[in-house]
């Protein structure tokens, strides 16, 4: 095999009929969404990676005993990867760690292996890793909009919107239901066409950027910068968490950002409930489990807690219940709590979850 960047082919499409003078649409072929499973010394871990573009790479991995989610953030320069702990995205505080890998392609430049050397401190350790198939193919979305708006100092407002969903192909309840978060907003009729082209086509990455020079794009008016990106934090064969958080530069307030998450069910694409997975009789006792568990009452703060619809996400290992505290400064809190302590009061449709 020989070791050199393959290129990456853009193809440009000029849209009709759009409001916008030149709406440039790119398929870039860059886009991947991987699972490698291998070990790390001697101990199995599993990563996932979605390779954003030609360079960018997020994910996360995990230690297949433990279960616990722990986020990556890296680069790709040819075949050679560098990923490194996300300081910003994690659910509990960690050591920062480093894998240095290289990677492996097959004909077609599918990521088949990635091997390396994984760094914390001083402490150093080599890891193979071998491509799994998953059962769900991911595509990436991504509409850039500009404006100058000259009702408003001609001042430029700037929307971006992210989002990795499934393909029709592999899930389409799933893919309509996350597609739903993201059309349900200012740009719902733009973004649905969009989507429609991408779904269209074979690539499975598209970037639309939209430039206005005029009063034709809706934009809210005390509002010049927003960002809005839906990503993956897991998913198996049967379940997915994903996460929606907003940026927005607002006058009077900056950077004023928000963050919630969701599971689903990837057969029938359906949001989960906590009452869904766990039995309701016993919601008080999986609360004092965590309070048990972490030395803190997590129904403090005078919040009423809605157990049906209390806040969790799925992870390999366990599940995280979300404490958003009643604050603007306080931090959202991530509580662990692993399937083995949780079995009791699963509901019987996810005792499979114990992986027992």
């Amino acid at each position: 095999m020989v070791k050199t960047c393959f290129m990456i082919f853009f193809s440009l499409l000029f849209l009709q009929n759009s409001t916008a003078q030149n709406p440039i649409s790119q398929f870039p072929k860059a886009f991947k969404a991987e699972q490698f499973e291998g070990t790390l010394g001697k101990t199995k871990i599993t990563i996932q990676l979605y390779f954003i573009n030609d360079s960018l790479i997020r994910g996360c991995y995990f230690y297949d005993n433990i279960g616990k989610l722990i986020f990556l953030i890296g680069k790709k320069d040819c075949l050679n990867l560098t990923l490194q702990t996300d300081p910003f995205n994690q659910y509990e505080h960690i050591e920062d760690e480093k894998f240095i890998a290289k990677a492996k392609l097959d004909s077609l430049n599918n990521y088949i292996e990635i091997v390396g050397t994984w760094e914390m401190k001083e402490k150093r350790l080599d890891f193979s890793l071998k491509r799994t198939i998953p059962n769900l193919n991911w595509r990436y979305f991504s509409l850039n909009i500009k404006d100058y708006n000259y009702k408003f100092c001609n001042e430029l407002h700037n929307q971006e919107i992210n989002f990795i969903y499934p393909s029709f192909q592999s899930s389409p309840k799933l893919n309509k239901s996350i597609q739903s978060l993201f059309t349900n907003n200012e740009n719902t009729g733009t973004s649905r066409k969009y989507i429609e082209l991408i779904n269209s086509q074979n690539s499975n990455s598209l970037k639309i950027i939209e430039e206005y020079d005029n009063d034709l794009a809706y934009h809210s008016s005390d509002c010049y910068y927003s960002l809005n990106n839906g990503s993956i934090d897991y998913f198996s064969d049967s379940l997915t968490s994903y996460r929606i958080s907003s940026l927005r530069d607002v006058i009077g307030v900056h950077l004023w950002s928000d963050e919630y998450f969701v599971v689903f069910n990837n057969s029938t694409g359906e949001k989960l409930h906590f009452s869904d997975i766990i039995n309701k009789d016993y919601n008080k006792e999986v609360l004092d489990l965590t309070t048990y568990e972490y030395d803190t009452q997590f129904n403090g703060d005078s919040i009423s807690i809605n157990y049906s619809d209390l806040s969790f996400l799925f992870a390999p290992g366990g599940i995280y219940l979300i404490h958003y505290k009643q604050c603007n400064m306080c931090t959202t809190e991530f509580y662990f709590i692993p399937f083995k302590k949780l079995k009791p009061y699963l509901n019987e449709a996810f005792r499979y979850l114990t992986k027992e």
